[in-house]
């Protein structure tokens, strides 16, 4: 193990000349907020952070973990906490990026709420289901499902979550709908599976492999584009015919906005040695996380890197067909379903009742279909009081 003073030796040599504020911060305990519950992803990967983080910037860094909202609720702490370096969150694809097309609403606004400051992680999501799901690789899973779908439900570790998204895209790519589960985070999702409470979740990989060896819960698919090498004979969703859908989450590290930049360049900068060192890049390799090439260690990456995962482009359907609308009931995004996008705009974004007419449900007779990530242009075909979107897929 590196002893404080090597850690020292190493920062020494960063090309960073701190002014006033970044030498007198930290003189005091920080914050590192995780948006979910203990057990998960996300809190894994904070508690492998923040004891090098500690021992870089001379003060305890201490994990809080405040789930609810898929995240929300931690970010919208974070986005009101004082600038002063003193509290910052460990945000997701999830926070920071898909949950703002999400919502008519939203808490707040991930672009200009927060000082972004690095990309520390990225991790697989895999698809898992009960011990005893009829189904042990993606094509029985599918047809299983598109066959029982009505009475089926997934969870996830929250409304909006990335984890979510991700199995309400597998959804929409496969022509199904099923009843969504929402929990505060990865871990009790997962006692309910194991329970056979809910039949599947696309979580990511970190929490749940002792489950997946000890036979407690059966991974049916890596939804990334590569196998993990984690379980390397767990065969990706592009493998096994679900073409080239690719599913996964990046994690990053947020201020408040208006912090200090030279603030926020002595925490890059900290967590830039942090994942250089031995010992915290094989702890990311044991639990499936890749670490970030120092090149994308920005904050003009991350920033690059939020837009890429939200809105921004314009989207066709595939061969000349309307991109189809994913949406949920503004109550509870229990029930999805897919309406082509020229039937809704001459509903005047509005549907009858709150719910998807049935002629107009995409279900297995549908062809297969593929994410795009959504747009900003879709926001004015949301349904005010009835639903909210989801996401945009274009057909194949």
């Amino acid at each position: 193990m590196r002893t404080p003073l090597m850690l020292l030796a190493l920062v020494a040599h960063l090309p960073f000349v701190a002014t006033a504020p970044a030498q007198e911060w930290p003189s005091r305990p920080m914050t590192m907020v995780v948006p979910f519950a203990a057990g998960g992803g996300s809190d894994l990967l904070g508690r492998i952070l923040a004891p090098p983080l500690s021992e870089l910037l001379g003060q305890p860094v201490t994990v809080e973990n405040v789930g609810g909202g898929g995240g929300m609720t931690a970010a919208l702490r974070v986005s009101r906490a004082a600038p002063d370096g003193y509290q910052f969150v460990l945000g997701t694809t999830g926070t920071h990026a898909q949950n703002q097309t999400l919502y008519k609403n939203p808490l707040y606004q991930a672009a200009t709420d927060f000082t972004p400051v690095a990309l520390v992680a990225e991790q697989p999501i895999l698809l898992i289901t009960r011990k005893d799901f009829p189904a042990d690789n993606l094509g029985d899973f599918i047809a299983y499902v598109r066959a029982n779908h009505e009475k089926m439900q997934f969870g996830s570790a929250g409304t909006g979550s990335g984890v979510h998204l991700a199995c309400v895209l597998l959804n929409a790519a496969i022509g199904v709908n099923v009843v969504h589960v929402p929990y505060r985070g990865t871990a009790p999702a997962m006692q309910d599976l194991i329970a056979g409470r809910i039949d599947y979740q696309c979580p990511v990989i970190t929490p749940v492999v002792p489950q997946i060896e000890g036979g407690l819960v059966k991974a049916i698919a890596t939804l990334t584009k590569n196998r993990t090498p984690i379980l390397p004979d767990l065969a990706t969703a592009q493998e096994q015919g679900l073409t080239d859908f690719e599913a996964y989450i990046w994690f990053a590290i947020f201020l408040p906005k208006g912090t200090p930049a030279d603030i926020a360049h002595k925490l890059q900068h900290a967590i830039a040695v942090a994942e250089n060192l031995p010992a915290v890049q094989e702890r990311l390799k044991d639990i499936g996380a890749a670490p970030i090439a120092p090149e994308r260690q920005t904050p003009e990456y991350l920033a690059g890197e939020m837009g890429r995962a939200h809105p921004g482009q314009r989207h066709q359907g595939g061969l000349g067909q309307p991109p189809i609308i994913v949406y949920a009931q503004a109550s509870e995004d229990a029930r999805c379903g897919f309406l082509p996008r020229e039937r809704e705009e001459t509903r005047g974004g509005r549907l009858q009742g709150g719910r998807v007419p049935p002629q107009v449900r995409r279900t297995a007779a549908a062809r297969p279909s593929r994410f795009h990530r959504q747009s900003t242009e879709h926001r004015g075909l949301r349904h005010p009081a009835q639903s909210r979107v989801l996401a945009v897929v274009d057909r194949l």
